[in-house]
């Protein structure tokens, strides 16, 4: 009997033909399915509540866009199901309601934000009247690589400065009107030297997966205080990305799957989310570094490979038994 979200029971589970029906198809499949059969953050009280909301049940397609459906809907809400205590408090690092927290509070964090993932953000804006994003309205709606070239143009015309500004701003206008969690974060300490290299290898190393080349990244840095409830990620908040890979129940956080090639003795970079927040241009991203730059390689790769290269340095950090919890 093969587990599902890390348990063992004494009957077939429901979704068993589901993930075997994953397990037989591509790589991507493969790995979705591996990551639902073995993360066993998922509380019970998690999968009751994301069963319920996954309706039918004919195929692995339907497991696949029922996980897209729920991150989804919890993008939005203003209390999304991570941050609730009684159903994944035991994935909370900070805010738990023993008190026990494992983070002071002035430990400083890393978040990589995309800007080419904003247009929405800046259509919205730029059609309220907000003058840095007036332009955009010309084209809104066209495809991903005009919103980059914008991004090209707009950044040097107005400075990166004028623009980071304008657009954290907007961000946390919408985010009272429509938010949108989570938040992945890193800690500074370990993401900082990433940051010497190009910024490809800032989403390379935080395991974002993107086929194109110019996309525009910014660095965000502030203090597990203004993050609040710091929480251990799982599949559902993954949903259907194959580039996540579940860490073991004992682990202090996630750890995201490097796409490059990184030694396999090399340190893993820890993971955790939490909702998301306001970001002061000032302290969270002019006092760090002013950290913006354009990608320029894509960051794909095999993925059979990079899972395995994860794999074996999970094992090195938490031991050779990681090979029967996770297969690939």
């Amino acid at each position: 009997m093969d587990p599902v979200f890390g348990r063992y029971g004494s009957d077939p589970h429901p979704y068993d033909p589901l993930l075997n029906g994953l397990l037989a198809g591509p790589p991507y499949e493969r790995a979705v399915a591996r990551n639902v059969r073995h993360d066993g953050r998922v509380s019970p009280e998690r999968e009751r509540l994301f069963d319920l909301s996954f309706e039918d049940r004919r195929s692995g397609q339907d497991l696949l866009d029922a996980l897209s459906a729920y991150k989804k809907r919890n993008r939005r809400l203003r209390q999304p199901d991570f941050h609730h205590p009684e159903i994944n408090g035991e994935n909370f690092r900070t805010g738990r309601t023993d008190g026990g927290d494992e983070i002071h509070k002035d430990v400083l964090l890393a978040r990589v934000l995309e800007l080419s993932g904003l247009g929405t953000v800046v259509e919205d804006h730029g059609r309220a009247g907000r003058p840095e994003f007036r332009t955009f309205r010309d084209f809104a709606g066209g495809p991903p690589e005009e919103f980059d070239a914008w991004l090209d143009r707009e950044i040097e015309r107005q400075t990166p400065d004028v623009f980071m500004t304008a657009l954290l701003e907007s961000i946390n206008e919408s985010r009272r009107r429509r938010p949108f969690h989570p938040s992945w974060v890193t800690y500074w300490d370990r993401m900082e030297p990433y940051l010497r290299e190009p910024a490809h290898r800032w989403l390379e190393a935080v395991g974002i997966h993107r086929e194109t080349e110019g996309r525009w990244v910014a660095i965000l840095r502030y203090v597990v205080r203004d993050a609040g409830k710091l929480v251990r990620p799982t599949v559902l908040e993954a949903g259907p990305a194959p580039e996540h890979f579940p860490t073991p129940t004992r682990s202090l956080a996630g750890h995201p799957m490097d796409l490059g090639q990184p030694e396999w003795d090399e340190e893993l970079l820890p993971e955790l989310l939490h909702r998301q927040i306001d970001h002061d241009p000032e302290s969270h991203w002019r006092q760090p570094g002013s950290y913006l730059a354009r990608t320029e390689r894509a960051t794909s790769g095999e993925l059979k490979r990079q899972r395995r290269e994860h794999l074996r340095r999970l094992q090195n950090l938490y031991a050779d038994d990681v090979v029967d919890w996770q297969p690939i």
